[in-house]
């Protein structure tokens, strides 16, 4: 692909092709078939237990629920869920990616009180692994109020990730 520049507008005219094929792991885990519980102020790692696709066989749905990409490179990760609770007081849901154990990126929503309490939240992030033992995890905590549940489905409780850039 070349770009030409004329030096005031910007750009005058784009050649080649815009379209690059990567070769890379992708997957797509979600909470099948039963909601699970949270609980309240200790991080609890999400059982993606079914998978959507995943193109090089690098997430693991029977044992540890973790990506762990046999190439290396940049990954966008994203994780999600739809999280119901009955509280009678505010309660806040954290939602984590976890790199190696340990939180890389998180996100929080608070539940107000009242019956049928629900929301979501999503957390994504660009995350270097070295493709050989970096892998990636979806943690979820409480604070205060009742503890949550997290709404099983594929559209409900999922993560999902993608190589962007080689190393």
């Amino acid at each position: 692909m070349s770009i030409v520049l004329d030096g005031t507008l910007g750009i005058t005219s784009v050649t080649g092709s815009a379209a690059t094929a990567v070769a890379g792991p992708a997957f797509s885990a979600y909470l099948p078939t039963t909601n699970q519980s949270i609980s309240s102020s200790t991080w609890t790692k999400v059982a993606l237990s079914a998978e959507e696709f995943d193109t090089n066989n690098n997430f693991d749905s029977t044992t540890n629920y973790r990506f762990t990409p046999t190439v290396a490179g940049y990954y966008q990760i994203s994780a999600c869920s739809n999280i119901d609770a009955n509280t009678t007081s505010a309660t806040s849901v954290y939602l984590a990616i976890y790199k190696n154990g340990s939180i890389y990126k998180y996100t929080r929503i608070t539940l107000v009180g009242g019956n049928n309490v629900n929301g979501g939240s999503t957390v994504s992030t660009i995350v270097s692994l070295n493709g050989s033992t970096d892998f990636i995890e979806f943690y979820a905590q409480s604070v205060g109020g009742t503890a949550p549940i997290l709404t099983f489905g594929s559209t409900a409780t999922y993560m999902s990730g993608s190589l962007v850039r080689g190393s």
